[in-house]
């Protein structure tokens, strides 16, 4: 299209899709690899252990290429001739280990079941890229062969253990409690704040199974819940409960001669103090069996 205030200057943004596809390289490689082991064994009659492992693995590399003569993305014409490499490499990296003790016993109309579990995982990300301007010609195209280049990478870690204490019990099929206790650790927080309780407990009251209620009634099935517990959010951004550092420069000497050398200063405020945010949640909630459960209505209230 034509400008008429820059006086019929050509100032199309537009690309040309025939020439990006057959003059300009845009190649994207991408791995995935996830891999799960489990084993159970059983101790003695109700008690057993499992553990578990699991591992995710994703990479992507991109390499991208545009000679001098295809415009850049919203260039204004005439293009700029110069021609533009990239080359990017992009990982993450999970692992999650879980290991659980269960006990399970009945005796007459009662039943207990009783977990222990502990978990541990990392997620590891990695990023780099090269960047390259005014390549000797379309010919090689590595970053090495650029007039000009910069560069940049980033690495990220975060762990995470977790204990976990439950109890279930049931008589009858009547009257059921569960109580269960978290303890959390997140190594985005500062040492002395890494750490969080999570409690909860549970209750529930089956009335259609009571000997009062009629056998023969409308509502064959109604039951009575309620639960309370606290929960615990640690997404906050990488290290931000401990001191960074990041790479700056720094001028030394006078007006008249000055060198710059490459040094380190803090890059954020870290709060030693910040912790989990958690979160109280009750909740009570009844269900409804009609004409033989063909009806079931479940009423929740937050």
């Amino acid at each position: 299209m034509l400008d008429e205030l820059k006086k019929g200057q050509n100032v199309a943004k537009l690309q040309n899709p025939i020439t990006l596809a057959k003059m300009q390289t845009n190649e994207l490689q991408n791995r995935t690899f996830i891999g799960n082991a489990d084993l159970e064994y059983t101790i003695i009659e109700g008690l057993k252990v499992n553990t578990a492992f699991g591992v995710e693995s994703m990479g992507l590399h991109r390499t991208f290429y545009r000679p001098k003569s295809v415009s850049h993305a919203n260039e204004m014409a005439p293009i700029k001739s110069y021609n533009y490499g990239l080359n990017s490499r992009s990982s993450i990296f999970n692992w999650i280990s879980e290991t659980n003790v269960t006990y399970n016993v009945n005796f007459g109309d009662h039943n207990l079941n009783v977990l222990g579990n502990f978990s541990a995982q990392k997620e590891t990300i990695s990023f780099s890229m090269l960047e390259g301007q005014n390549f000797p010609n379309d010919n090689v195209t590595t970053i090495n062969t650029a007039a000009t280049s910069t560069g940049s990478s980033i690495g990220q870690e975060a762990a995470m253990a977790s204990f976990l204490g439950r109890v279930m019990y049931s008589y009858g099929s009547k009257y059921m409690l569960s109580a269960s206790l978290r303890y959390d650790g997140s190594f985005r927080f500062a040492a002395n704040s890494r750490w969080g309780w999570f409690p909860s407990v549970s209750g529930g009251w089956n009335i259609s199974q009571e000997s009062f209620y009629p056998k023969k009634a409308l509502v064959n099935n109604l039951k009575l819940r309620a639960s309370y517990g606290i929960t615990g959010n640690a997404e906050i951004p990488y290290y931000g409960g401990v001191p960074v550092l990041a790479a700056n420069n720094y001028i030394f000497g006078n007006s008249t001669s000055k060198d710059i050398a490459l040094g380190f200063s803090p890059e954020n405020a870290p709060n030693k103090d910040l912790s989990w945010e958690s979160t109280s949640t009750v909740n009570l909630g009844i269900d409804v069996g009609l004409w033989n459960n063909n009806l079931q209505v479940t009423i929740d209230a937050y």
